[in-house]
């Protein structure tokens, strides 16, 4: 039996995980950052290959600052541009 990440997605299945549309998805295949395969149905997307981008895209992500943090270094940057 074949494991969850042996499957084949379709561009909007494969949207849907990302948080993209399958227009998006298919742009990412095209570029060769997620493996596809053709089918006579259309193109099917290798879900091992999105788990992978979907990782890289974790690792990569900014982290937000708390809006206090954020107000706090508005206040220091706007205090040193009257200083200067």
């Amino acid at each position: 039996m074949a494991e969850a990440t042996d499957r084949w997605l379709t561009p909007a299945q494969a949207g849907r995980l990302l948080g993209c549309t399958g227009a998006n998805v298919r742009y990412l295949a095209k570029a060769g950052r997620l493996r596809c395969r053709f089918t006579p149905l259309g193109r099917l997307i290798d879900a091992r290959s999105l788990e992978r981008l979907r990782e890289k895209r974790a690792r990569s992500a900014i982290i937000p600052l708390p809006v206090e943090e954020l107000a706090k270094r508005a206040r220091d940057k706007k205090g040193r541009r009257r200083d200067g």
